[in-house]
């Protein structure tokens, strides 16, 4: 579909008026062809869909599963029990899903007790169970016991005892081929030597079918100090052949056992043990020597506090013998890689020498010894699969040399990369790739009938004529998609060319683009936002971004690689990264004009790199000069610099950070009015000198923000006008020490001030410095006229001494803690505390509470919130969840007539014990006010109440009404489920766990907001 205007699309061009009216007459015609073929395949669709149907229904007539005899269907019903495991107690897989498709195939379900012999059981499902068990008749069980419950969910007389589940477990024991028992949660150990002392009662008469053995997590040292370990007598079966042990303890622990090594073919022992509990992993030499018929070995040690590293050396056992392992086909090891030298496997097929220590902690210091491993590779000439991890190059031979090693009889090979030395290369997987409708059928569609021979031969004839059609109509829908997919483009194309973008003046244009750059902070150097994205638009945009001085006046630098979470392979490549953002910096500010400078920077503490292998040591002098290159940078703009936000590490000595800022003076920062300086790295205050930074003596600074790392102690010291400042922001680390005298000192001159954010230490870890002798807490009333809003955690007293007569915002509780439970002030915010600054003000309108300490009083919020004047307008308390006090009553308080007329918002967060009775009971009242000013609730849960799927229809008449009603609760994090416990496959996963789009997993809160 050409026409004159081809050349131009898909450009810039900017179409004249009598030309965008060409263009509109051009496109009628298309367009009613458009919508004409779109017709057509909506109507060939839906003939498409109705035959579709048709066919499948009377396809499923004639499926051979429906003529199947019943000892056929009984086999293949065995066939979908899990292989790898056993099946779970839920109707998601067999065999209880099959109970779900005909009451024919439930009927053939129960009558097969082998497909009810293999169980996974998880409490507390124990009528469940029995039922279960009793459908699998005399065949021989294979049972996996998970424990889902800890200590303190464990009645006291169930402490003598095991539990119901357990001892219909234990009933069976005749019975059982396969036995897994699993306590993943038990924390002393109860329950766990009561299941020992039931499991000492049997003796191998009493489980003569008993074949596989697994015992999972169990303290066993926690038993008793004189337990005998052959007293475990149903070990001494005749016909045990797998074993698996998890427990706290040592190899040596292992020969005590009662067990017919001879007949093992398979052994997986998992141990984990303290300081003082360690010992060699040689010890279960003898043992694996007696295991003639052994074909699947897996040994993993873990050491608490002291890591028993894959690298660690051996212990010296110079009386040590080889293992002979005869027929050992399959090998994993973790943690004793010294165990390779010692057991001769000439059958081995399988080497895994990766294990848990990469997957979950990632360091390349406790991988294999590759000289080690060249030793023995030789003697695996029949190795088919082979997982390895990289180590760091230096004395170690490289994988190169490992690889070169392998067998030619290699299938699978899994290879962990290490990121700081990497040695894969083009050239190593070169080296690897060298040779590797209606009809008389219609009743007994969608049923289970299963048709006769000749009723099959009519069915197959009805369906020649539909599947021909069918295919017809798939190829006419073809077509005309391509067709449409052709003049679609062909529209598009042309309306790109009206956009009413391209028309835009150049003025309005960059008044977009600096609407574009984020608000809230500085953008960064990156294509991801603005002002670089605008550029990579087309050359138009970049041109007139880059003649815009105002769009490169705020900026985000960050030094490259100067924490120690960012290493890189080389000092040249950090310096050559440093030269390109010195670069980059550089042309981003030049194109700022004169325009004044908003700009945040970034240094993490971390002094120097760490030096890598193959890297010889860098001088300091060196180091030091290559860290100041950006921050000069950043100086040299100084005139310009209109609010600045400096992360950097406050450390005293030369060419640091510091002695850089301190060669600015008033006069080099006339335009500055915001100053943010924040510490990256700890140090002590009383060795800084806060006076050689003379910048912030500038009389223009209005806005001053101070967060050090222990650091803070002396901020006095600083060179401000403070009777200047209209805000104030104080924040220090929480066992950091700060004199209360010094604050009061500071807010005292602050006669300006408007904002005022203290964060400062106030719990048992914040101690006065050495020879600071003993603290008296001042007592002189500060006064700050011209206060608006406060937000304080840490020292709480001060609010006892502070006169804030205008004051509009109070923000107080625990500091928040981002892990660990939040910070417990020593003089929590209690109504004596807050008295003095409430009663202070008439005009507070924003009241923020945090209960930071769960000892105080249950009645101590509600005693806080009797405080409150009448003007509050927005009202948030954050409940402590420990010992919740927001519930039904306190809230319809806040509904009291004439209490707060004009509150407008309440935030309630952590709220465990307020029901959605209390909700709704609350909205009523605030409702019934006269003149109601009410706009805005939310509410958020740690967990939902029970009740919280009908509270949307509850409050849907206040939403009508105009009130705004946000309620919100985190996804419960542990959920039971019959399956905890299994090794399950992702896809399994997927379909147990998250089975419907309303159960797939969530980041963000469920929110319900109108």
């Amino acid at each position: 579909m050409a026409t004159r205007f081809s050349s131009q699309l898909h450009t810039n061009y900017v179409p004249s008026d009598k030309e965008r009216a060409e263009i509109r007459h051009l496109l009628v015609e298309p367009r009613v062809r458009l919508r004409e073929i779109e017709k057509q395949i909506e109507e060939l669709e839906a003939e498409r869909a109705k035959l579709s149907t048709h066919i499948d229904a009377h396809e499923a007539l004639i499926s051979p599963m429906r003529r199947l005899p019943e000892d056929v269907l009984q086999e293949i019903f065995l066939r979908c029990l899990p292989s790898h495991r056993n099946p779970a107690m839920s109707s998601l897989e067999a065999p209880i899903l099959l109970g779900r498709i005909c009451r024919e195939w439930r009927m053939l379900a129960f009558a097969t007790p082998a497909l009810w012999a293999r169980v996974h059981i998880v409490e507390p499902f124990v009528e469940a169970a029995r039922g279960w068990l009793e459908r699998s008749g005399r065949c021989p069980l294979s049972i996996s016991f998970e424990h889902e419950r800890g200590d303190d969910f464990i009645a006291a007389d169930e402490f003598d005892g095991p539990s119901a589940l357990l001892q219909l477990v234990l009933q069976h024991s005749f019975h059982w081929q396969s036995i897994e028992l699993s306590f993943p949660h038990l924390s002393r150990g109860h329950s766990e030597r009561n299941t020992l002392k039931e499991l000492v009662k049997l003796d191998p008469s009493g489980v003569p079918m008993l074949k596989s053995f697994r015992l999972e997590r169990a303290d066993w040292n926690s038993v008793s100090e004189d337990f005998q370990w052959e007293s475990i007598r149903l070990l001494h079966a005749t016909h045990l052949e797998r074993l698996r042990l998890a427990f706290r303890g040592s190899f040596g622990d292992i020969k005590m056992l009662p067990v017919h090594w001879e007949h093992l073919v398979s052994l997986d022992i998992s141990l984990s043990n303290g300081p003082q509990q360690q010992g060699s992993s040689l010890e279960i030499l003898p043992i694996l020597n007696s295991c003639s018929a052994l074909q699947t070995l897996r040994l993993e040690q873990w050491t608490q506090l002291v890591p028993v590293g894959l690298f660690a050396p051996a212990p010296a056992a110079p009386q040590t013998t080889v293992a002979l392992c005869p027929k050992l086909k399959s090998l994993e090891i973790s943690h004793s890689p010294q165990l390779l030298s010692y057991i001769s496997c000439p059958q081995l097929r399988e080497l895994d020498l990766v294990g848990h220590w990469f997957e979950y902690s990632g360091n390349p210091n406790n991988a294999p010894d590759t000289e080690q491993l060249l030793q023995v590779m030789p003697t695996y000439g029949l190795l088919e699969k082979f997982r390895y991890s990289v180590v760091r190059s230096g004395a170690h031979p490289t994988l190169a040399a490992v690889l070169e090693e392998l067998p030619p009889t290699l299938k699978e090979l899994e290879i962990f990369e290490n990121p700081t030395d990497p040695q894969i290369t083009d050239e190593l997987i070169t080296l690897l790739a060298t040779p590797f409708m209606s009809s008389r059928f219609s009743r007994y569609l969608h049923t289970n009938y299963a048709p006769t021979d000749d009723d099959q031969e009519e069915i197959k004839t009805l369906l020649v004529e539909p599947r021909v059609q069918l295919r017809k109509i798939e190829k006419q829908i073809e077509e005309l998609q391509a067709e449409r997919d052709k003049i679609a483009t062909h529209i598009e194309a042309h309306e790109a060319l009206l956009s009413p973008m391209r028309r835009l003046p150049g003025d309005i244009l960059q008044e977009i683009f600096l609407q574009c750059i984020p608000k809230g902070r500085n953008p960064a150097m990156s294509a991801r936002e603005a002002p670089i994205l605008l550029g990579r638009i087309c050359h138009e945009w970049r041109v007139l971004a880059f003649a815009t001085p105002a769009l490169w006046a705020r900026l985000h630098v960050v030094e490259p690689f100067s924490s120690y979470l960012s290493p890189v392979p080389s000092f040249a490549a950090r310096k050559a990264k440093l030269t390109q953002r010195l670069d980059a910096a550089r042309a981003w500010l030049d194109r700022s004009g004169q325009c004044p400078l908003s700009i945040s920077f970034q240094q993490d503490g971390d002094h120097s790199l760490r030096s890598l292998p193959g890297d010889a040591a860098l001088p300091l002098d060196e180091d030091s000069e290559l860290r100041m290159v950006l921050l000069r940078l950043v100086i040299k703009y100084a005139s310009r610099w209109e609010h600045i936000d400096m992360t950097l590490p406050i450390v005293e000595h030369a060419g640091t950070a510091l002695s850089a800022m301190a060669l600015l003076k008033a006069e080099d920062v006339p335009q500055l009015a915001s100053c943010r300086i924040k510490s990256s790295l700890w140090a002590s205050g009383d060795d800084i000198p806060w006076e050689s930074l003379q910048l912030l003596h500038q009389p223009q600074l209005r806005r001053l923000s101070i967060g050090f790392c222990g650091s803070l102690s002396h901020f006095n010291k600083l060179r401000v006008h403070w009777n200047r400042l209209v805000e104030l922001e104080l924040s220090e680390v929480s066992h950091s020490w700060i004199s209360p005298s010094e604050v009061l000192e500071v807010l005292d001159k602050c006669s300006a001030l408007r904002v005022c954010k203290l964060a400062l230490p106030d719990s048992r870890l914040a101690l006065p410095p050495p020879g600071a002798g003993p603290q008296t807490f001042p007592t002189s009333i500060v006064c700050c006229p011209e206060l608006r809003s406060l937000q304080l955690s840490g020292t709480f007293k001060l609010l006892t001494l502070l006169d804030c007569p205008q004051l509009q915002t109070l923000d107080v509780g625990g500091r928040p803690a981002r892990f660990g439970p939040p910070e417990l002030s020593a003089h929590p915010p209690n109504r004596e505390i807050l008295e003095p600054i409430i009663s202070s003000t008439a005009s507070l309108e924003t009241f923020r509470y945090r209960v930071a300490n769960p000892s105080e009083p249950e009645s101590e919020l509600k005693q806080v919130l009797e405080l409150l004047p009448s003007t509050l307008r927005e009202l948030e308390i954050l409940d402590n969840s420990s010992r919740p006090q927001v519930d039904d009553e306190l809230v319809s308080s806040l509904a009291t007539q004439g209490r707060f007329p004009h509150l407008e918002d309440l935030l309630l967060r952590n709220c465990e014990f307020l029901s959605t009775d209390g909700i709704v009971g609350f909205l009523c009242k605030i409702e019934e006010q006269q003149p109601c000013s009410f706009k805005h609730l939310t509410v958020q849960y740690g967990t939902p109440p029970e009740d919280s799927d009908t509270l949307r229809v509850r409050v849907q008449p206040f939403i009508d009404a105009g009130i705004l009603v946000n309620v919100r609760y985190l996804p419960p994090l542990g959920q039971f489920s019959p399956f905890h416990g299994l090794k399950l496959t992702n896809a399994e996963v997927t379909r147990f766990f998250w089975s419907t789009p309303d159960e797939q997993p969530e980041n963000e809160l469920h929110d319900y907001y109108e």
